[in-house]
């Protein structure tokens, strides 16, 4: 009989341990270079104008990834951001639970346009603001509050994805 609680002992111990190791139950912030590793793409934005704007991007193509998003990073150096990857037309929406930095978010269709864009607040307690597109997207690209704005960035502009070589 004593194993038992032993047991039960260890295995709460261990998932403890574990939530802690991911910086999220914690609720320690991480720098994106923790967090994340390096960035890997390259988003370049083409405006009406000609110009083009680029966001390093770190890519979220899986659920889990989708999921977690810039949570519990507690800054986002200037031109860097994420990119989320529906992989097909999507209308899920966006919140800012357990993120620490305000954001503006990119919402692009299939063709590479893009079709809405969003200023977003940290939510430190829900309920939390849900954001969404005008129409089904397949990339979002999250940068610091402003970003998009601060760079002629707006609905109709072009977005292209590049890999980057070693970043």
């Amino acid at each position: 009989m004593a194993r038992f609680p032993t047991i039960g002992v260890a295995l709460a111990l261990s998932l403890v341990l574990a939530s802690c190791a991911s910086g999220g139950a914690s609720g320690n912030p991480l720098p994106p270079s923790e967090a994340l590793g390096r960035p890997t793409m390259s988003a370049v934005f083409a405006t009406a104008d000609g110009t083009h704007s680029s966001l390093r991007v770190w890519v979220a193509a899986t659920p889990e990834a989708r999921g977690r998003g810039l949570m519990f990073v507690r800054s986002l150096p200037a031109n860097q951001g994420m990119a989320f990857l529906e992989g097909a037309p999507s209308t899920t929406t966006f919140w800012m639970k357990n993120t620490l930095v305000p954001l503006s978010i990119a919402f692009v269709d299939a063709g590479g346009t893009v079709i809405t864009i969003r200023d977003m607040a940290p939510c430190p307690a829900e309920p939390c603001t849900l954001y969404s597109a005008t129409a089904p997207y397949e990339t979002a690209v999250e940068a610091n509050a402003g970003w998009f704005a601060g760079h002629g960035v707006g609905v109709g502009d072009h977005l292209t994805l590049e890999p980057l070589g070693n970043a």
